[in-house]
């Protein structure tokens, strides 16, 4: 069994380089399924959740919760 924990606090990854004034479209590939960040985080304006790069580089961005042995996603994230 790994380390599990109930109510386990989430993850927050804070990204650098970005552009403070820019918006940025956010994909995640959990094992080959391409999931846009509006599934995971809910839709934001015109139906499409897009985040500034001021927010992703000083609040981070939150991991989902993710289950198995060995974890793991891909983010793509996209200037827009």
């Amino acid at each position: 069994m790994t380390h599990t924990t109930a109510n386990a606090a989430p993850i927050y990854i804070k990204l650098k380089g970005l552009n403070p004034s820019a918006n940025y479209d956010l994909n995640f590939d959990f094992f080959g399924n391409l999931v846009p960040a509006d599934q995971i985080y809910g839709k934001g304006q015109n139906n499409k959740k897009s985040y500034s790069g001021a927010a992703l580089m000083y609040a981070g961005l939150t991991i989902p919760p993710m289950f198995g042995d060995f974890p793991s996603a891909q983010i793509y994230i996209k200037k827009i």
